[in-house]
C-alpha cells in the first residue's frame, strides 16, 4: 500500500472515530433525556393514581429512600425506596417495631408505620412531619444543642445501648444521632431517622440475632458476646416493657393486608415475608436473652438437654456474672 494510501486510511479511520464517540455522547445524551422524561410521567402517573394522596408541597431523596413531603403540617410523608434499590420494603420490619416501642415507653423516637402497597414503590412507609434542619423555623445552632441532648440520654440508656451500640469508629452516634436526622415534633426534640444493630455490620455490631443461632453450633465462636450479654444485664428494668410494645399485634396489618386489596408483586411478598421473619426472631431472640441472663433459676431448663447445648448455655451464663 503507498504512503498517500496510508495517510488515507488513517484519516478515514480518525473520521470514523470522532464520528462513533459523537454519536455515543449523542445516544447518552438521548437515553438520559429518555429515563427523565419516564420518571416525570411516572411521578405525575403516581399522583394520580392516588399514591401521593396529598398536595405535595416537595420531594425529598436520601441515600436510600425518596419521601413525599405534603403541603400541610396535618398529612404524613410518605417514604419508599429509591427505584434503583432490589429492595421493595420501605423500612425494616425490626427498625420500624423498636422505634414504636421505645416511642411507646418515653423515648425520643418518631417512628415510621406501615402505610400501603403500591406495585411500583413498594411497601410504604409514613412518618408525621417534623422540623428539621431543611425548614427556616429552626437553626443550626438549636439543632445542635438539640443533637447533644439527645445523645446524651440516648448514651446513658442501657437499653439504647444493648439495641444500637456506640460505634467504635466514630462514624455514628447512638441510634445514628445527628442534625440531619433529627427535627421538632409537636414542640419537642426527636430522632427521626434511627439507626439500630441489625442494620451495623461491624464485628462489634453483631445483631443479637445472630448471636442467639452462634449459640446452637457448639463449634461456633461467638464474638463480643460478653459485652452484649452484660448490656441485657444493665437493661433488665426496660426490656420486659419494651417487648411487650414491640410485639404489639395488629402493627403490619397494612402491609400484611395489602394481598387482600391488590395483587402483590410475588418477589416484594418475598421480602416482606423475610422481614417479618427477622423481625420475629429478634424479638425471640433478644427474649430468650432476657430471661437466660435475668432469670437464674431458668437455668434448670437446660439440664436435660443435649451436652454440648448444655455446655454453652452455662458458658453464657458465666459470661453474664
Amino acid at each position: 500500500m503507498s504512503p498517500i494510501d496510508d495517510a488515507w486510511l488513517i484519516l478515514k479511520v480518525n473520521d470514523r472515530a470522532i464520528r462513533a464517540d459523537e454519536a455515543a455522547a449523542e445516544m447518552v445524551r438521548r437515553a438520559k433525556f429518555e429515563e427523565n422524561r419516564k420518571k416525570e410521567i411516572k411521578d405525575w402517573a403516581n399522583q394520580l393514581r392516588g399514591n401521593a394522596p396529598f398536595d405535595m408541597k416537595d420531594k425529598h431523596s436520601g441515600a436510600m429512600r425518596e419521601a413525599l413531603i405534603p403541603e400541610d403540617r396535618e398529612n404524613p410523608v410518605i417514604k419508599y425506596p429509591l427505584d434503583f434499590r432490589q429492595t421493595k420494603l420501605g423500612q425494616l420490619p425490626i427498625n420500624m417495631a423498636i422505634s414504636q416501642a421505645l416511642a411507646n415507653i418515653g423515648y425520643p423516637i418518631l417512628p415510621e408505620t406501615p402505610y400501603d402497597y403500591d406495585d411500583v414503590q413498594g411497601f410504604r412507609v409514613q412518618q408525621p412531619q417534623v422540623i428539621t434542619s431543611r425548614d427556616d423555623e429552626i437553626d443550626y445552632g438549636t439543632l445542635s444543642n438539640m443533637e447533644r441532648d439527645l445523645m446524651d440520654r440516648f448514651r446513658g440508656s442501657a437499653l439504647t445501648q444493648l439495641l444500637a451500640p456506640d460505634d467504635r469508629e466514630g462514624r455514628f452516634g447512638t441510634l445514628d444521632t445527628h442534625v440531619g436526622n433529627i427535627g421538632l415534633h409537636e414542640g419537642k426534640p426527636v430522632n427521626f431517622d434511627p439507626r439500630y444493630a441489625p442494620e451495623m455490620r461491624s464485628h462489634h455490631h453483631q445483631p443479637l440475632e445472630n448471636a442467639y443461632w452462634d449459640i446452637h453450633n457448639p463449634n461456633s465462636v461467638i464474638p463480643q458476646l460478653k459485652e452484649r450479654l452484660q448490656q441485657v444485664k444493665d437493661a433488665k428494668d426496660e426490656i420486659p416493657t419494651f417487648l411487650e410494645e414491640y410485639r404489639k399485634p395488629g402493627f403490619f396489618d397494612n402491609w400484611i393486608n395489602a394481598q387482600e386489596n391488590q395483587a402483590v408483586i410475588p418477589e416484594h411478598q418475598r421480602q416482606l415475608d423475610e422481614g417479618l421473619g427477622k423481625y420475629r426472631n429478634y424479638g425471640n431472640t433478644l427474649e430468650f436473652f432476657n430471661t437466660l441472663v435475668n432469670d437464674p433459676a431458668q437455668k434448670r431448663l437446660y439440664e436435660f438437654s443435649d451436652p454440648h447445648y448444655k455446655q454453652n448455655i452455662e458458658r453464657l451464663q458465666e459470661m453474664a456474672q
